[in-house]
């Protein structure tokens, strides 16, 4: 087996990339996501179907900021079947979402209502933060 000689070099610095970087830290990031989070809530709450409400104003949303500067949008509904069911803890947006049978042999169909509305909008935030991104 021969040998060889692999031969790497660099002209230049890091610099524009350190600067970039440095000002990234800078975008107000909590700010959009708040902007988000009350939109997606408002749009999933209008757009959850209604039989008595309780489903539809259960969405609520939450922003972790950690301590290494990033931050998570959480959005989440807490109603589910453990108040009709003692036995079960099933989110009642996913049975919504994805169809589900009754307990007297029905189906409730699919209403494909959250996928739809969080695609929307993480296409719209991704975009709003390059846009950011690219300001810079």
């Amino acid at each position: 087996m021969g040998s060889f000689k692999l031969t790497i070099t660099q002209k230049g610095n890091w610099d524009d990339l350190n600067k970039f970087l440095l000002a990234a830290k800078h975008i107000d990031a909590e700010h959009l996501m708040l902007d988000y989070g009350e939109k997606l809530v408002n749009e999933l709450a209008s757009s959850t179907p209604r039989d008595t409400g309780e489903t539809a104003e259960s969405w609520d949303y939450k922003v972790y900021n950690f301590q290494d500067g990033n931050n998570v949008l959480w959005v989440f509904n807490d109603s589910t079947t453990k108040r009709s069911n003692p036995n079960t803890n099933i989110p009642i947006p996913i049975l919504l979402e994805y169809g589900h049978r009754t307990r007297f042999g029905g189906y409730v169909e699919p209403n494909d209502f959250m996928t739809t509305i969080i695609d929307k909008y993480a296409e719209e935030i991704a975009d709003v933060f390059w846009s950011e991104v690219k300001r810079l």
